[in-house]
């Protein structure tokens, strides 16, 4: 049902795109965005002609029912707030925050694209998720110190039977290479979005894993937690600089070469 939206700077052309290219024949689609904003089709057939506008709330109907993500959802919000602006000095604020938007969405895409693994089964994909090892020994296989299946069984505390058997898994589902008992890490974007079904339980399992090395805690680590009070506004600039720090964090791995492997996760939680 969705498209590339980020290549669209409208809502209603976006719409139109979608309303008049599915898969089949579908002249009910102008009726069901229309249903699904909350509006009259009269009122949406003036949207989509650029005569009218759809207000934030009748958007994240549309949005809801065409199952965009959160990104994308954002994006939507962003050009239906450029439309409906009458202030120029405000028009032009957000026509940059579109463009910055735009830019940082398509090498999301890209990055995607580019690094993507084979198309894993929902069997392969469980498996993988649900116990920490699995993702652990693959990113270890960056590290050229742990590229031996020797020393992985060493490092990770495993026996033959279960180090062999996440070696082929990996192999298997093309996350690795193997040459006798040399690894070596061949892809590595299995990053989870938060709104997938196996996320849940991936962050319990490292949850428990972080919980089990606290135990032991090396003067290395850094660990904080604190509850605080704050208004609404504060709140949602600190979600803000948690995406710029994690920008930044991105740009130093990046740069950096394997040497050392942590974990971080960090939770920021809305008590009230």
């Amino acid at each position: 049902m969705k498209s590339n939206l980020y290549k669209f700077n409208n809502t209603s052309s976006y719409l139109k795109h979608i309303a008049q290219n599915q898969n089949k024949p579908n002249r009910g689609m102008q009726s069901r965005l229309a249903e699904a904003a909350g509006c009259s089709k009269p009122h949406f057939s003036l949207v989509m002609k650029e005569r009218a506008f759809l207000t934030p709330d009748q958007a994240y109907g549309v949005c809801q029912y065409l199952g965009l993500s959160k990104m994308e959802q954002k994006y939507f919000e962003l050009i239906l707030s450029h439309e409906r602006a009458s202030n120029k000095k405000y028009k032009d604020y957000l026509k940059q925050e579109i463009k910055k938007y735009k830019i940082k969405a398509t090498k999301l895409i890209h990055k995607t694209e580019n690094n993507n693994p084979t198309e894993l089964s929902s069997e392969d994909l469980f498996l993988y998720y649900s116990d920490w090892i699995y993702s652990a020994v693959h990113i270890a296989t960056s590290i050229p110190h742990y590229q031996s299946i020797k020393k992985l069984k060493s490092f990770f505390h495993l026996d033959s039977k279960k180090i062999n058997e996440i070696i082929d898994y990996l192999n298997k589902i093309k996350l690795i290479k193997q040459d006798g008992d040399s690894v070596k890490i061949s892809n590595n974007n299995m990053h989870l979005d938060k709104e997938s079904k196996y996320y849940k339980i991936f962050s319990k399992q490292w949850s428990d894993k972080i919980h089990e090395l606290q135990k032991n805690k090396n003067l290395d680590d850094f660990d904080y937690t604190g509850c605080f009070t704050c208004d609404e506004d504060a709140y949602e600039q600190i979600r803000e600089e948690f995406d710029h720090l994690f920008e930044k964090i991105q740009k130093i791995v990046q740069k950096s070469s394997e040497r050392k492997m942590a974990v971080i996760k960090i939770n920021l939680s809305n008590l009230i």
